[in-house]
């Protein structure tokens, strides 16, 4: 791909290894159009910068070792369910599409850039990482720019589609609405990125059963401001309450009788 901007080429990468979950990377971190170019400049051409901001996998921090490990093990039993069988009897998990095991689901709903910077660990366990993540880059703007397009520029070289996967993580931006006490407006000249979701940007019930997806692991920071706890099909709180954008995604995962585990990060030690 010699000649193409390194934008475009990270994004083709990150939906290359999302596998069939690809429509699902949100392009608007990799376009830099716009306010977003200046900013951009010295990243959009030139693999070797980025490449320096991902470590050698001999050179984990031991932070990020235990973030991984930490989301491995909030997973695992997820992967190890459909290798049973849901029944726990035996028997083989739903089949997804082209005959395929179906696969479950992990949706993160917390600060992107630690969970990027160990996509690769959790790419080689057998994970399909796929970053929904749609904030804009600009410069000055509410939400910090820098580190997030660095951990997506990085990681694009160092994420793989992974043979015989055990399962998809979904990664939302959980920093979208900024921190706590932001002024609704944004001040002077300083680009107000902060944004909400719509449904869409997540896979469909449609998709998910064609996938065997019957089981989602929800982790998420929990909202500032109490709300009303979604409930399940028989009426019964589900776990921590959702961000209020993401609320009606939940419900529409409850009515089409998916199995949500939501969890609050970090869950108890």
């Amino acid at each position: 791909m010699r000649g193409v901007p390194v934008l475009a080429e990270a994004l083709v990468r990150w939906q290359h290894a999302a596998g069939p979950f690809w429509p699902y990377v949100c392009a608007a971190p990799f376009l830099g159009t716009g306010e977003s170019a200046e900013f951009l400049r010295g990243l959009q051409y030139g693999r070797p910068a980025v490449e320096e901001e991902s470590p050698p996998a001999a050179h984990w921090s031991r932070r990020q070792r235990a973030l991984a490990a930490s989301l491995l093990q909030v997973a695992l039993p997820l992967s190890h369910l459909w290798e049973r069988g849901l029944g726990g009897e035996g028997r083989p998990g739903r089949l997804g599409g082209e005959g395929r095991p179906g696969l479950p689901l992990l949706l993160l709903d917390l600060p992107p850039e630690p969970v990027l910077a160990v996509a690769p660990l959790l790419v080689a366990q057998g994970w399909y990482v796929v970053p929904v993540i749609q904030r804009w880059i600009a410069r000055p703007a509410v939400l910090p720019c820098r580190t997030l397009l660095l951990r997506l520029l990085g990681g694009a070289w160092n994420v793989q589609r992974p043979s015989g996967p055990r399962g998809v993580v979904l990664v939302a931006d959980g920093a979208r609405r900024g921190r706590k006490g932001y002024p609704p407006l944004a001040p002077g000249r300083v680009f107000d990125n902060r944004y909400e979701y719509q449904i869409c940007r997540f896979p469909s019930m449609d998709f998910l059963a064609a996938h065997g997806v019957r089981q989602v692991r929800w982790l998420t920071t929990p909202p500032p401001a109490p709300a009303e706890p979604p409930r399940d099909l028989e009426g019964r709180p589900v776990g921590t309450v959702v961000a209020r954008d993401l609320a009606p995604y939940l419900e529409t995962l409850l009515r089409a009788g998916i199995s949500v585990d939501v969890q609050p990060w970090p869950g108890p030690s």
